[in-house]
């Protein structure tokens, strides 16, 4: 697994006075810096309960929008909500049906099939829409792009306003309004809403509401949980939105968001924005994904207790069938690693399987992405078709990429860390060959993963009344990420596995005090540190209450050798990068990658020592790189050892393979062509893993 590299922390040489004269701590004024945050006016502004919402109508359209909805409930027409099958999608449907219901409206609603019509508006959604009686659609979250749906509603004599918070293209479809903060015209101030932020804008604009106040405390926690899960930048207004729908959550009296609550574990617990993110949000996607989208709606449209319980069970059973299908498939990409590593020397990872399931692929993707920290493609192939999804990093847009092999393909969507798209089963190499020629000639050094660091902690800062003035930051999520702080030159003093192997419970001591902190995903497998190592922390902090006491809760987000040199770690990451794939290396370059025998010497007598250890070389690196070696040279030693044929994989760790006699190493063909290449040859190596 690559490390990550740490960015930070930066001067925070104002953060005293920062905190003097906005009655902050200091601790979270060192932060606010660290975010770009240094006037008393900013600070102050960001650390208001909320900002004023705008005025709806600044919105372009709005006002057109208004009239036609205003004119069709007069006529009695059937206004249909059309929606998408994703949370944000989800809530902006029940927030319009629900408040045009109650305004005596002739209202339904409609969400595509996932799997079956894919998002936004189709042809076959239009016809039935009209042969039951439609005479107004309104979409949410989709429909800006939506030329031909919308042209095709016009001729059967539907009417349509469209909501969304897509990018548009330069022309805009027929509709009698277009709703949409992105439109060049547009001169609303703040342009991050999710879909269900523009929804709630429109249901302001309906209600005559232009400071908004009102209607957010009616609607605010349908609106958040949209907000949350679509991962829009939580500042200025989706802050506001945030902040309120949260509060509102934890004194809902709604049926369905209490059994849903009840369902994630939440019931009666303090809400922040990760629990959205990952409690709330994850069950009502899992409905869509598992082909039960009208589950999601009906929970939140329920009035009976009973039936929201019901509902609430199914969607927590379809999210963990979901789990199960993501770790098949995952397991899937595993055998298929095994048996081809040299795939994870690509710039970008594009694998396939028959059968994935196309609802679950973009999840598992992701996962990739945090573990091997590149770009990620996953194609579920059904009857020769091949439905993608990729995940990507920051600074390498997969969006573009995919565009540049746009003639492969028949549908293509997205943005620059997330994009969706079908092609024919068979045309699957050539995407995979044309994307890593791109990713070459746009990126000779890839992106490399960022872990960025708010604040570097001293000892007595580690303490709970310091983590509680962090809490007037929140909430945190995307655009104002939870902070993760450094804690330099802690020692190890415990180990425990947690979570049925799955997470480890890690005790350390830091400045004469003990602590516990989690590490989610991490098993003692895979630590390469022991009891007694010093070691830099980057972790985040938060507050757990139980039984009405107050208790500092530390999150392990990375973690390094003291003094470790990540410049030097990632040019050595760089050059073999391009060794395994061929390309070509300086002299001096190929010179300072081959190992001394006694580097090579110290890995063996590792392996030997009978202990399991994974088959990464960054693992050894950490663990032994001390010795007097680094990342190049041990995976040139790793890689001799293995051709020379003394270690070998078992089980993914690495064990050794008894000899007949005695094995020269310089003959292996990864010494023997750095040897070459520091001489001034090029040859490609081979004798990958």
């Amino acid at each position: 697994m690559p490390l990550k590299r740490w960015i930070g922390p930066g001067k925070d040489d104002v953060a005293p006075a920062l905190a003097a004269a906005c009655g902050c701590g200091t601790l979270a004024a060192r932060i606010l810096c660290a975010r770009g945050i240094a006037t008393p006016e900013e600070a102050r502004a960001f650390l208001q309960p909320g900002e004023e919402l705008h005025d709806p109508f600044l919105m372009a359209d709005m006002d057109k929008a208004v009239a036609a909805i205003e004119e069709a409930m007069a006529a009695g027409k059937l206004i249909v909500v059309y929606g998408d099958y994703d949370c944000d999608g989800i809530t902006s449907t029940v927030l319009l049906y629900r408040y045009l219901e109650e305004r005596g409206a002739s209202v339904a609603y409609y969400i595509p099939d996932r799997e079956e019509e894919g998002y936004g508006l189709n042809r076959d959604a239009c016809r039935t829409l009209r042969e039951n009686g439609a005479g107004l659609v309104i979409t949410v979250d989709n429909g800006v792009t939506a030329f031909e749906e919308i042209a095709y509603l016009g001729a059967l004599g539907v009417q349509v306003v469209v909501t969304d918070h897509h990018q548009p293209q330069p022309s805009l479809p027929e509709a009698l309004a277009v709703v949409n903060p992105h439109r060049a015209d547009c001169p609303y101030p703040f342009k991050e809403l999710a879909g269900v932020g523009v929804a709630f804008k429109l249901v302001c604009a309906l209600e005559g509401d232009s400071e908004g106040s009102d209607t957010l405390a009616r609607w605010a926690d349908l609106v958040c949980i949209g907000t949350i899960a679509d991962i829009v930048s939580l500042t200025g207004e989706n802050r506001t939105i945030a902040s309120a729908g949260l509060q509102k959550l934890q004194e809902s009296e709604n049926p369905g968001l209490l059994a849903l609550l009840a369902a994630a574990g939440l019931a009666g617990r303090p809400l922040a924005a990760q629990s959205v993110s990952f409690g709330l949000a994850p069950r009502l996607n899992a409905a869509s994904r598992m082909g039960c989208c009208e589950k999601s709606v009906d929970l939140m449209l329920c009035d009976d207790p009973a039936e929201a319980a019901r509902l609430a069970a199914e969607i927590d059973q379809a999210n963990s069938r979901r789990k199960e299908i993501e770790n098949r498939i995952l397991a899937d990409i595993g055998v298929q690693l095994s048996g081809c590593p040299a795939l994870l020397e690509d710039r970008l990872l594009l694998l396939w399987g028959e059968g994935w399931h196309r609802g679950v692929i973009g999840i598992a993707a992701a996962k990739l992405v945090e573990r091997y920290g590149k770009p990620v493609l996953l194609f579920g192939i059904e009857k020769g078709s091949a439905q993608g999804s990729a995940r990507s990093i920051p600074g390498f847009s997969i969006i573009e990429a995919l565009r540049a092999s746009a003639p492969l393909m028949e549908k293509l969507g997205g943005h620059p860390l997330a994009a969706g798209m079908t092609l024919p089963a068979e045309r699957l190499p050539e995407l995979r060959r044309q994307l890593n020629d791109w990713a070459k000639a746009h990126h000779p050094v890839m992106p490399q993963p960022l872990l960025r660091l708010d604040a570097a902690l001293a000892p007595g800062e580690l303490e709970l009344r310091q983590i509680e003035e962090l809490l007037r930051l929140e909430p945190f999520g995307a655009g104002n990420e939870p902070p993760v702080l450094l804690l330099p030159a802690v020692k190890l003093t415990g180990i425990e596995s947690i979570g049925n192997g799955k997470h480890l419970r890690i005790r350390f001591l830091f400045g004469g005090k003990n602590y516990a902190a989690v590490w989610f995903g991490m098993t003692p497998e895979r630590l390469p540190y022991r009891t007694g190592d010093p070691v830099d922390l980057a972790a985040s902090l938060s507050l757990d209450e139980y039984a009405g006491q107050k208790r500092l809760s530390i999150q392990i987000r990375d973690a390094r050798p003291c003094r470790f040199d990540q410049e030097a770690y990632f040019s050595d990451l760089t050059r073999c990068m391009r060794l395994r794939r061929g390309e070509e290396l300086e002299s001096a370059e190929a010179e300072a990658m081959i190992p001394q025998r006694e580097q090579i010497a110290t890995l063996y007598r590792a392996i030997r020592a009978g202990e399991a250890l994974p088959d990464e070389t960054e693992y050894f690196f950490l663990r032994f790189g001390g010795k007097g070696f680094g990342f190049a040279q041990a995976e040139v030693a790793l890689c001799a050892l293995r051709e020379a044929g003394l270690i070998g994989n078992q089980e993914g760790c690495l064990r050794v393979i008894p000899a007949a006699g005695k094995a020269d190493l310089e003959k292996t063909e990864a010494i023997r062509v750095l040897r070459a290449r520091a001489g001034g040859q090029a040859a490609p190596l081979s004798g990958k893993e």
